[in-house]
């Protein structure tokens, strides 16, 4: 593999279509003085300058941000939110690399965070390890880096061993994280940093650093390595991966056997098939962009939080739910309450067996809503105060649930979209057997 990715076969079949249209929009031209006239496709063809333009700047723009950013422990890959790689390509124009950085931790420090997260769930290799990302992700937003990064380093780790299973991790000498006709899995992206990453650091330092250096962080040679700028890089990292693992996953990863050459006919149906494909994309982003900047917190002021518990479709509601199944001891119920990516392979009747576990000791006889935060979109925290019988004795204790608003494929959805459904994140149940009660 080599040269650039805007080399890719993808891009470049893209721009060759391209070329065929424009050769069609002439010919067109020439059969309308003669009284051949099609509205629709004069709509496509005029949206040619535009695609275009977009394909130029889609295609250009992973090299740019690899030239810019990717020493520095940054790389393109497939999912990689657009607009963020183009600004920060326009401050590193504007030699404000350090800026462009800022805009890069201050992303990953975003609630797309956790929807990137959710995106992992269909690939078995983040699948089995996503209590772990759950678990991560919250140091993350505690801003416990000290504990998060080590868990982001072993997780890309595995990772990249069990998905391309040579018995290589990440770090590892000899690992091909290299893939066909990809951004992520390009020779300057994961490749590239994987090697700055592994860099060896054998002399102990406190000073701050800002590369995950591995070796330098898991053997405690770099001890200043608790900071945000080293979290967000792994993060980036680990989306990169998913990325990468995508392509090898559908086998994706080497070149296929070389196609026949389409005819001008079928070419011209395969951009308009891409042309109506992208469109309906763009249309179903901008339905899903208005729906995020419409969306606001809810105002809670002067609100009596447990008359929510009765309106449909709410995160209160599905929690008063999972308090009415608690008190009846309807576990299998509960398991059908989890967000379904968390429970991993486990089948309903474990669920539920691990439930009934947790309230083996625990009468829970009333609960009370504290507070409602509306972190995101998606998301909504609810603290309550529990009271409980155990071990004969009435006891309180404080909680928090954390909720997530989905499709049936797992999929973070605004509220405003009447297709999801409130689940709670299985890690909420540890509350019950962590931490002390306090007598009543």
């Amino acid at each position: 593999m080599s040269g650039k990715i805007s080399d890719n076969e993808s891009y470049i079949n893209l721009r060759k279509d391209i070329q065929g249209f424009e050769a069609f929009s002439k010919l067109y031209k020439f059969l309308k003085l003669f009284g051949f006239k099609n509205n629709g496709l004069e709509e496509v063809l005029k949206k040619i300058p535009e695609f275009k333009n977009q394909i130029k700047l889609l295609s250009e723009a992973p090299d740019l941000f690899n030239k810019y950013y990717a020493k520095k422990g940054w790389i393109a890959y497939e999912l990689m939110n657009s607009d963020l790689m183009n600004k920060c390509i326009s401050l590193a124009k504007e030699n404000k690399i350090g800026e462009g950085e800022q805009n890069l931790i201050e992303y990953y420090k975003s609630e797309d965070l956790h929807w990137l997260i959710a995106g992992l769930k269909n690939i078995e290799a983040f699948k089995i390890r996503y209590l772990l990302l759950l678990k991560t992700y919250n140091d993350f937003k505690e801003e416990r880096y000290y504990s998060c990064i080590p868990l982001l380093l072993m997780i890309i780790d595995g990772a990249t061993d069990d998905i391309r299973k040579e018995n290589k991790g990440f770090f590892a000498a000899g690992v091909n994280l290299t893939a066909w006709d990809s951004i992520s899995g390009h020779e300057s992206g994961l490749q590239y940093i994987a090697q700055i990453f592994s860099k060896s650091r054998k002399k102990t330092t406190t000073e701050k650093i800002t590369i995950p250096y591995r070796n330098g962080i898991l053997h405690g040679k770099d001890l200043g390595y608790d900071n945000i700028i080293v979290a967000a890089k792994l993060w980036s990292t680990l989306f990169a991966v998913g990325s990468w693992a995508k392509i090898i996953i559908d086998g994706k990863d080497v070149a296929p056997p070389p196609k026949k050459e389409l005819s001008f006919k079928e070419s011209i149906v395969e951009l308009t098939k891409y042309l109506n494909d992208y469109r309906n994309w763009q249309e179903e982003k901008k339905i899903r962009d208005k729906e995020l900047q419409e969306w606001e917190p809810r105002n809670f002021k002067n609100v009596d939080l447990c008359n929510l518990k009765s309106i449909k479709n709410t995160p209160e509601n599905e929690l008063d739910i999972f308090f009415q199944y608690v008190y009846d001891k309807k576990y299998g119920l509960i398991a059908n309450q989890l967000d379904p990516f968390s429970r991993g392979k486990k089948t309903k009747n474990k669920i539920a067996g691990e439930v009934r576990e947790k309230f083996e000791d625990i009468k829970v006889l009333n609960y009370k809503i504290v507070s409602i935060n509306d972190d995101a979109p998606a998301i909504t925290e609810i603290r309550t105060n529990v009271i409980a019988l155990t071990n004969n004795i009435i006891m309180t204790k404080p909680m928090k649930f954390r909720m997530i608003y989905q499709d049936i494929d797992g999929n973070p959805l605004p509220r405003s979209n009447n297709k999801g459904k409130w689940y709670l994140l299985e890690i909420c149940l540890s509350n019950f057997y962590n931490f002390k009660w306090i007598n009543e």
